[in-house]
């Protein structure tokens, strides 16, 4: 795992690449490479090595979001109330964990999603995919960009994770991480997302 410095400086190393992508503010429109957008990150990465303490933390949930249990018929399933309930949430104040991480914060940015994302990485986690991995919950056609879901797909496969059966085979499928430890940073993993959010190679993130 990164160390609070290494990822700081992981973190300010990617703020103009983020900001020429249009990647730069959280939800709210705040600089998420403010000190305090920073902290977040960073609070969020630290929470999933805490997490990793508890035996009986197995991975992290990633797919699209679902206000409803019952999600429109062409995206699929995804992160719904009951999934965030039985497998519950984590962010940059959790101190409780369950049994598997899904991201909720109030203070989201892209930086933060990818902040969750790496550490699952960086601790060899497994990733639970909640939504099918359907073109529409994967990229936008209209803006041609990554959806979140997409993001994180791209992510996955640039450093090495496979396909394998799952052990909740409700939640849907499941990548496990590569032999090799890695610790990718903040550019790796943008350069692995320009590499596929294009109408040409979007597509090989596609599944059944």
């Amino acid at each position: 795992m990164f160390t609070k410095q290494q990822f700081t400086t992981a973190a300010n190393n990617v703020k103009d690449l983020y900001k020429k992508r249009g990647l730069e503010r959280t939800w709210d429109n705040k600089d998420a490479f403010s000190d305090a957008g920073i902290k977040v990150a960073w609070d969020v990465y630290y929470s999933v090595e805490k997490a990793t303490a508890n035996r009986d933390f197995i991975g992290m949930i990633i797919g699209g979001l679902r206000n409803d249990t019952q999600p429109p018929a062409e995206q699929g399933s995804g992160i719904d109330p009951e999934v965030k309930e039985n497998f519950w949430t984590m962010n940059e104040t959790t101190k409780k964990y369950g049994p598997a991480g899904v991201l909720k914060t109030a203070n989201w940015s892209v930086l933060v999603n990818d902040a969750w994302l790496l550490a699952g990485i960086h601790a060899e986690l497994k990733f639970f995919l909640a939504s099918p991995r359907k073109q529409v919950n994967v990229y936008d056609t209209d803006r041609n960009r990554f959806r979140v879901f997409g993001r994180e797909l791209a992510g996955l496969k640039t450093f090495g994770y496979q396909f394998e059966p799952s052990d909740w085979p409700q939640l849907g499928e499941v990548e496990v991480p590569p032999i090799k430890p890695q610790l990718p940073t903040f550019a790796e993993y943008q350069a692995g997302v320009d590499k596929y959010e294009t109408a040409k190679n979007y597509p090989q993130l596609l599944g059944p």
